[in-house]
Order: C-alpha cells, then sequence, then structure tokens
C-alpha cells in the first residue's frame, strides 16, 4: 500500500493524468486550474487529512497549547499590571525606559519565533515545546528576584534582560502551538481548535490582574506585588513544561512526513533512512519565496495587527490613569474581562465564516470604535465621569471586536495553509513579524501620546486598521477544508521548495507562472 501511495503521489510521468488501481482508484488526478485542484478531492466523514490521530492526542495538543497561550499571555501583559508598582519602588519610567521595558520581551519573542520555529520543522514538535516552557520559567524567575543596581546595572535594565528571555521563549510557543494543534486536527476540524487555543491567551489576559488582586488581598504590599507577579508566571511555565514532557506526543503528520522522506530517499539509494528525517534549515527558509503571497499575507497583517493590539493594550493604564495596585489590576481586569465574550464568539463562527472574512469584520468593527472613541473623549457634551465610562465601554468592545476577529484569525491562518514541513518556520516567520509591529507599536506609543494625545493616537489606529484591512484583501487566500485536505497531501518526498510551490497554487492558483521553477511541472495527484 504504501508503494502504491509513493507512485501516486509522486508518478515519474507526470505529463498526463493515472489511473490508479485497487485502493487508490477513489482518488481522481487532479487537472490543471484552480477548479480541479479543490473539487476533485475525496473527502471522509470526519475531513481528515493526515494520519489518523487519537483523539486524546488531539485534546492533549489543544490542552497545551491553550495552556501555554495563556502563560504566554499573561507573562507579557503583566508588566502592565505591575508598571505602577516598579514606578512606585525605582521611579518614574522615561518614555524610553517605558517602551523598552515593554519592548524587550517582544523583541525576545522575534528571535524566538523565527528560530524555534526553524528548529521545530527540522528536529520535531514536542522538544521544542519543552524547552520553550523551560526558558520562560527560568526568564520569570529571573524577573521575580531581580534587584536593584545588581552587578552595577539599574533593575529597569536588569528586567529588561530577563524580560528578553521570557520573550524569546514565549516567541517559540506560538508556531509549535499552531504546528502541535492543527496537526492533530482534521482539516475541518482545525479552524476551530486553533481558535480555541487562542482562548487561553484571552484567559492569561485576566489572570495578571486577577493575581495581583489576590496578593493584595492576601496582604502584600502594592508596592512590592510585582516580585510575587512575576514569580507566578513561572509557575505556570514550569506545569506546562511538565505536562508537555509527561503526556504529549510528537505530531503524527510530522513524523509519517519524515518516515516517508527517510523511506522514499533510501529507495532511490541517496543516504541511509536514519539520515533522511529532516530537512535543511536554509531549505525551510528558501521555500518561503515560492509562498511569498501568503507570507506577505500573513505576515503583513499580523504586523499591523500587533502595531494595534500591543500599542494599545500594554498602556492601558497610561490611557486610563490609575494608581499602583488594586486599581490598575481592576481596570485591567475589566478590559480583559470583557473581551472573553468576543473570544467565545469567535470560537463560534469559525465553522460558519471563513477566517478571511472573520479577519475583516473584526478589523472594520475595531475601526468604528477607534473612531467613535476621540468624539467621545473630546467632543461629547457631558461630565467627566460619564465621558470616562463611555469610553472605557467603547475602549472594551473594541477589544471584544478583536477577540471575535484578527486575535484569532492572525494566529490560525499560518498555521493551516503552510505545508508541515515548513508550517513552524513560516508561522514563527509570520507571528516574527508581528512582534516587530508589537515592539514598533509599543515604542512609538509613549511618544505619540505624550506629544499629540490620546485623541490623536486613537485616530491613528483608526487607519492602521483600515491599511490592515486593505492588505487582508489583497494577500489572505480564500480557502477552506478541501484546500486544507489537498496541502496536507502533497507529495512527502518533494523537497520544501517544490511542496511551497504546489501550495501556492492551491491557495491562488496561479499555474503557468514563468517565474516560478516549477511551473512546467503538473501539481502531482492526490
Amino acid at each position: 500500500m504504501q508503494e502504491e501511495v509513493a507512485a501516486w503521489l509522486s508518478p515519474e510521468d507526470s505529463t498526463a493524468p493515472l489511473a490508479p488501481e485497487g485502493p487508490l482508484a477513489q482518488f481522481p488526478p487532479v487537472t490543471s486550474g484552480r477548479e480541479g485542484l479543490v473539487t476533485q478531492l475525496p473527502h471522509d466523514e470526519e475531513g481528515a487529512t493526515a494520519a489518523a490521530v487519537p483523539h486524546w492526542q488531539e485534546a492533549f495538543s489543544i490542552a497545551s497549547g491553550l495552556l501555554g497561550l495563556m502563560a504566554d499571555t499573561y507573562d507579557l501583559t503583566i508588566m502592565n499590571v505591575v508598571r505602577p508598582s516598579l514606578e512606585a519602588n525605582f521611579g518614574k519610567l522615561e518614555p524610553g525606559q517605558n517602551g523598552m521595558l515593554s519592548a524587550a520581551a517582544l523583541v525576545g519573542a522575534v528571535v524566538g519565533q523565527i528560530c524555534i520555529g526553524a528548529l521545530a520543522d527540522h528536529f520535531g514538535r514536542r522538544r521544542a515545546y519543552v524547552i520553550t516552557a523551560i526558558l520562560i520559567c527560568v526568564g520569570s524567575l529571573g524577573s521575580a528576584f531581580a534587584a536593584e543596581w545588581t552587578l552595577g546595572v539599574h533593575i529597569y535594565t536588569v528586567l529588561m534582560f530577563w524580560r528578553f528571555l521570557v520573550g524569546f521563549g514565549i516567541g517559540g510557543e506560538w508556531p509549535l502551538a499552531a504546528a502541535s494543534v492543527a496537526e492533530n486536527a482534521s482539516s475541518k476540524s482545525s479552524s476551530w481548535s486553533l481558535a480555541l487555543v487562542t482562548a487561553g491567551g484571552s484567559v492569561g489576559s485576566c489572570l495578571g490582574p486577577l493575581v495581583v488582586i489576590g496578593y493584595s488581598a492576601a496582604g502584600v504590599d502594592s508596592d512590592w506585588v510585582w516580585r510575587p507577579a512575576f514569580g507566578f508566571g513561572a509557575l505556570l511555565a514550569a506545569v506546562s513544561a511538565v505536562f508537555r514532557y509527561s503526556v504529549l506526543l510528537e505530531t503524527a503528520a510530522f513524523q509519517a512526513q519524515q518516515r516517508q522522506r527517510a523511506q522514499l530517499a533510501a529507495e532511490q539509494g541517496e543516504m541511509r533512512p536514519q539520515k533522511a528525517t529532516t530537512t535543511s534549515i536554509l531549505a525551510q527558509f528558501a521555500a518561503l519565496w515560492h509562498m511569498r503571497k501568503s507570507v506577505l499575507g500573513t505576515s503583513g497583517c499580523w504586523f499591523l495587527y500587533n502595531m494595534i493590539s500591543y500599542g494599545i493594550g500594554l498602556f492601558i493604564t497610561t490611557i486610563f490613569a490609575t494608581r499602583p495596585g488594586l486599581e490598575s489590576a481592576n481596570l485591567t481586569l475589566f478590559t480583559a474581562v470583557m473581551q472573553l465574550p468576543g473570544c467565545a464568539l469567535g470560537v463560534a463562527i469559525t465553522k460558519y465564516m471563513s477566517m478571511r472574512s472573520q479577519q475583516l469584520l473584526g478589523l472594520g468593527l475595531m475601526k468604528l470604535c477607534f473612531l467613535l472613541l476621540p468624539w467621545v473623549h473630546g467632543e461629547l457634551e457631558a461630565s467627566f465621569v460619564v465621558r470616562y465610562w463611555l469610553c472605557l465601554l467603547i475602549f472594551s468592545l473594541m477589544g471584544a471586536f478583536d477577540g471575535m476577529g484578527p486575535s484569532v484569525t492572525m494566529f490560525s491562518i499560518p498555521g493551516q495553509i503552510f505545508p508541515t514541513q515548513i508550517r513552524g518556520t513560516a508561522h514563527g516567520v509570520s507571528a516574527a513579524t508581528g512582534k516587530l509591529g508589537a515592539a514598533v507599536g509599543t515604542l512609538v506609543f509613549p511618544y505619540l501620546h505624550s506629544t499629540f494625545g490620546v485623541e490623536a493616537v486613537m485616530y491613528f489606529m483608526a487607519q492602521i486598521c483600515l491599511v490592515a484591512m486593505v492588505w487582508t484583501w489583497i494577500f489572505t487566500p480564500r480557502y477552506g477544508a478541501p484546500e486544507l485536505e489537498h496541502i496536507a497531501k502533497l507529495d512527502p518526498g518533494a523537497s520544501p521548495e517544490r511542496q511551497a510551490f504546489l501550495a501556492e497554487e492551491i491557495l491562488f492558483g496561479q499555474q503557468g507562472k514563468e517565474t516560478y521553477p516549477f511551473a512546467r511541472e503538473t501539481l502531482g495527484r492526490v
């Protein structure tokens, strides 16, 4: 059977459709054109795209991703809660310090996403998954025990170092979670599964203020609450590491891909099977060029979106001025809880709406909220209290639309559309570009806010939403379960570059472009 599959997926003579025999007769040959790619695919009841995966393994991958993204979001947003506590102890942060302290974890995440995402495609998902959790645990402990003037360096600089290490681990979590969940789910359920994992991020946003409120209720001095708050992040990461090491397995799709490539290489006499289980990391990055439109879509949209979400989200206590401790925690908790209904709606509608449409809808509604905020803040004739609460309500509603739309789709789309051989690399590059946007947002916001005021910031973010919508319309592919099934069944013995080219053909139907090295080759059989 394996020989039949290999022959059917990798025919030597690809100039004419083949007529398979035996069990493979159910797979009709794929002809040219996009319609042929997406309408002649076989479908079983579950819409499976890979080898059968036990339900418990799929559930564990979702649970691991949920726990990981919950810890990640907690570690990224806890700075927003403890910033007043740090300033009460060590002096007010200058605009540059404020931006750099918030951006340190984001810069670390950029490096982690690119490096760990590529290594996961080379060595596998599971071991990298455990290492990222350990890195986050170490970085969080270092932040919790940071001391003023350690080695002659101010504590804000010390915290920047530890936050960078935390960010490096967090960066690896995103491509690993997406690859693990997508490869353990069917093509029809992958959208729902990936959207459910992103819910962990919304829960993590609530954890930060809840932890600070709990410590305050337990009698912890609000000026020193930042230490146990960072320490709780280490606890979450430690639990994630133990869980993954104990129960999580390598994804079946990755194992099958490597076994098949090794077998094909051994049959061709190129190398021994045990040495043919990985692809070149350079080849993985080179393959992205052959999916450049898809990469532009996932990376560009994520960059613009994170400029908004991080540029605004990490400075809530600055926009709505609060005192350190309980007051700032209550404000952050309120806005985070208001996002949860939108997140739940985002998970639910994945079964009825494409990821592309969901992204456009969420960005459009966010843009409306950003346009309303300056009017309510500066032009509405009402008392300060009324305007304050209206602004807070609209701001929270914007967060709900975020949770419903781009918060789900930015993570899910690159986890779905790229082939197994480059999924971690492509998701890592996309997420890293997004974190660059987050770093830009966190660095620009303090200066924009101090120079032009909060109203100018909101108008600026509304325009970024519009640009992101246009970018989505042009570069994000229209796809569904048939396209994902076809991508999952691409020739496992093909090079990453060829797989990437064929996947781009499936998504955008660009067959015949002479600029592609495989333009004269047929798309193979499914």
